[in-house]
């Protein structure tokens, strides 16, 4: 079986590339922007800033071959980039993405249709040309869609809920597209023209299902914990805060402005909250969040730091309006930390109620402050649930993954193929 592997991205494309190598079904892999030993467009890296220089450097698979990857519009991705970093709005940032990712679908479509593909795996919202062009020319490839976070039209109907209660239009900021006609447009079709899902959780496979399409055609797997810790937490003393860590973009789809809201319910000398990741200083709810004294923001840090970051935390919290399967998420549960999730995470589908933390509909403000409240009160009962949560996640490793996603494309194959031969 011949399987393409594609993201103009990354993702977790990587490790997909990585499993099918590793069960004889790699094709090729197929991205934009790679660190080859020999590129031509080593010479625009160098023009970047030199914070992207190393971005790019790091873009590399150790487990693959440099003939094995296939790189269409890198000097496209790069300027893809860096608009990224400079267009706040995003409005322009999408509009290029949407024309590159057209350009590097019709192309990849050529490609899996002279190496006789079996199969084309491509990733939520970069799928649409080319499944477009393949079921046009190549009905006979197999058409799968990784879905990493929840459906679009689904999402934005979350959104709207949200904005209806809180009365705040921020999402119609921070995700603008899922109110252009013509952008959603794309989304129904990509779903319509995909032939199996891959899905990380039980909120993709509802996300998807609300959106018409058939469970039959989604198989769920999950994915693996990139960090891992053996320590085991001591419980806060009766005079210590109760440390509350979390991690990811600090945006409204993260719940950050819930969380503020929560926060100001709680007695305010009984906890700290560190929020790691990329922020807007210019978002209001970050401004009002940086002036709380028990409230810090670290930025972006390293990977090799987010171990000490899990390790030195009480719980973790994941107020998320949307996710597919949060990896920070899996992360602290795999770090020994008890979890306040929503139950539009994906993490929730280990959460046992009580025992390794606690599952939350998304944007209820009370149940997040009384879930916290409870970990204050119950301080002593933390370390303990914070075991059961590492025990939740054992089996969330990288290389159940390959197993399950090489199983999983294989039945796809064997379905179609078996559709048309009869």
């Amino acid at each position: 079986m011949k399987v393409i592997a594609a993201h103009p991205g990354k993702q977790h494309s990587y490790r997909l590339a990585s499993a099918l190598k590793k069960n004889g079904m790699l094709e090729c892999y197929v991205t934009t922007i790679y660190s080859k030993s020999s590129s031509r467009s080593g010479f625009i890296r160098k023009l970047m800033p030199s914070q992207d220089q190393k971005r790019i450097l790091a873009r590399r698979n150790p487990d693959l071959e440099d003939d094995e990857v296939v790189t269409i519009g890198s000097f496209r991705g790069m300027l893809e980039a860096v608009i990224y970093r400079l267009d706040h709005g995003r409005d322009l940032y999408r509009f290029v993405q949407r024309l590159n990712a057209d350009r590097f679908g019709k192309k990849l479509a050529k490609l899996a249709a002279r190496r006789s593909a079996d199969a084309v795996v491509l990733y939520d919202s970069t799928a649409t040309a080319c499944f477009r062009e393949l079921k046009k020319h190549n009905p006979e490839i197999v058409r799968v869609l990784d879905v990493s976070i929840g459906a679009r039209p689904d999402r934005k109907k979350i959104y709207e809920a949200e904005i209806a209660r809180s009365g705040k239009e921020d999402f119609r900021r921070e995700d603008s597209a899922l109110w252009n006609e013509r952008h959603m447009r794309r989304h129904w079709e990509e779903l319509e023209l995909t032939d199996f899902f891959l899905s990380p959780s039980s909120f993709v496979d509802g996300s998807l299902v609300r959106c018409g399409v058939d469970s039959s055609r989604i198989y769920r797997v999950p994915y693996g914990a990139n960090v891992q810790s053996t320590v085991t937490h001591s419980a806060p003393s009766a005079g210590e805060p109760v440390r509350f860590l979390f991690v990811g973009t600090a945006n409204y789809r993260k719940g950050i402005p819930v969380l503020l809201e929560a926060l100001r319910m709680l007695p305010q000398d009984a906890f700290t909250v560190t929020l790691t990741g990329r922020y807007d200083p210019d978002s209001w709810y970050i401004k009002e969040a940086r002036e709380m004294p028990n409230v810090t923001f670290t930025g972006a840090v390293l990977p090799a730091e987010m171990k000490k970051l899990y390790e030195n935390a009480d719980v973790f919290l994941l107020p998320s309006f949307t996710e597919g399967l949060s990896l920070a998420g899996v992360e602290a549960m795999a770090c020994a930390l008890p979890i306040i999730c929503t139950e539009n995470t994906g993490v929730n589908d280990y959460v046992r109620e009580g025992e390794n933390g606690f599952v939350i509909p998304a944007g209820d403000v009370e149940a997040l402050a009384d879930r916290m409240r409870w970990c204050i009160a119950h301080r002593g009962a933390l370390s303990s649930m914070g075991a059961a949560a590492r025990d939740a996640v054992r089996n969330l490793t990288w290389d159940k993954y390959e197993k399950n996603v090489t199983d999983a494309i294989r039945d796809m194959y064997d379905r179609k193929k078996g559709t048309a031969d009869e």
